[in-house]
């Protein structure tokens, strides 16, 4: 890694930690509004969007300050035991059973269990939002994650060496810092893990 690498994704981190002070007050002051019951349906509703907006924000500043740790080798990822079925599940869960279908037998493996699924999350999404899908499958099986149906399109907005997807981008990087692999082809995205 290059000196102007560390220097850029420390840029990252600060940015992101001077932008969590206002995106916090945003969003808290929308809670507010919205808990004082006075408003009429239109203004709850400009009330909604705007919380709903500062959470999104949010969780974009999360991943961009998490990848500038991971880019600038500060990122220690815990390594425990976890089932491949029951990460497939977790990502089900956060983005909906009727946008992810699960199968398989899973495995054990070694991962850091909240950063893989958010890494999952965020390549689930990507894929059902650039391949106008409205569901993904994942498979697992021992020690690999397989996310279909995929076309090359979208294979190489989630792998790419062009980044064109700032939740693929991410979830990529992070699935790499945390030891796996990634492989994109007929119409998969093939991830393989450590065994524990």
């Amino acid at each position: 890694m290059t000196c102007d690498t560390q220097s850029f994704a420390r840029l990252v981190s600060l940015a992101c930690h001077d932008l969590r002070t206002p995106l916090t007050a945003i969003g808290g002051f929308a809670q507010t509004l919205a808990r004082i019951g006075t408003l009429d349906e239109r203004s709850s509703r400009f009330i909604e969007h705007i919380a709903h907006g500062a959470a999104e924000l949010g969780e974009v500043i999360d991943r961009l300050s998490l990848i500038a740790r991971v880019e600038d080798g500060r990122f220690q990822p815990v390594l425990e035991p976890a089932d491949t079925l029951a990460l497939a599940h977790a990502v089900r869960d956060q983005l909906g059973a009727d946008a992810v279908a699960v199968e398989g037998s899973g495995g054990i493996i070694l991962a850091d269990p909240e950063t893989t699924v958010s890494a999952l999350v965020a390549l689930g999404a990507s894929a059902l939002r650039h391949g106008g899908l409205e569901q993904i499958r994942l498979a697992a099986a021992s020690a690999t994650l397989r996310l279909t149906p995929l076309s090359d399109a979208v294979g190489a907005i989630l792998l790419g060496p062009d980044p064109r997807d700032l939740g693929a981008a991410c979830g990529s990087r992070l699935l790499g810092a945390v030891g796996a692999s990634l492989e994109v082809g007929h119409g998969s995205l093939e991830i393989g893990f450590r065994t524990a």
